[in-house]
């Protein structure tokens, strides 16, 4: 071999060796930690005003929205209302008190602490039921209407079917 030859192979090997011995180190800087579900954080859910809820949190955090279709069936279909898994009922127990000169005692929809907002906007889910729902408590009915609901707005509701059915 020429000298050229040898010099290049011993230029090579030296490279080759570098590479190995740092490779363990850049994993271990390169690597994305894994942590398991129960580590992750997730959103900050207000306490309910009443106690507890009519089922346990695990349960509605998973099945609230088929509690709440069914219920409202049966208040379309059967005139039947003022069942605990009802809307109504919900947010008078979960309604969160922010004392806002502007907003009122209630954090509304429209307030990033509302109650069904925490979790919807963590998991990045849209909320339309308080399109024509009171998304607050009213202390002197039970429970107030919305804006659009108070002006029987029909070109709000227009608007939101044709939002809905796209």
């Amino acid at each position: 071999m020429k000298r050229t030859q040898i010099l290049a192979f011993a230029v090579m090997l030296g490279l080759v060796m570098a590479v190995f011995s740092a490779a363990p180190a850049l994993a271990q800087q390169t690597a994305l930690e894994v942590k398991p579900a129960s580590a992750i954080a997730g959103p900050a859910v207000p306490k309910a005003r009443k106690g507890p809820c009519v089922r346990d949190s695990k349960f509605m955090r998973r099945n609230h929205m088929n509690i709440l279709k069914h219920q409202r069936v049966e208040t379309m279909y059967k005139a039947e209302r003022g069942k605990p898994e009802g809307l109504k009922e919900c947010i008078s127990c979960h309604a969160v008190e922010i004392n806002d000169a502007k907003l009122g005692k209630f954090a509304p929809i429209e307030h990033p602490k509302h109650f069904c907002r925490v979790c919807h906007d963590y998991a990045a889910v849209r909320v339309d039921c308080f399109q024509c729902h009171a998304s607050t408590p009213d202390p002197k009915k039970g429970a107030a209407a919305n804006e659009a609901g108070k002006k029987n707005d029909v070109a709000a509701l227009s608007k939101y079917l044709k939002e809905a059915s796209k």
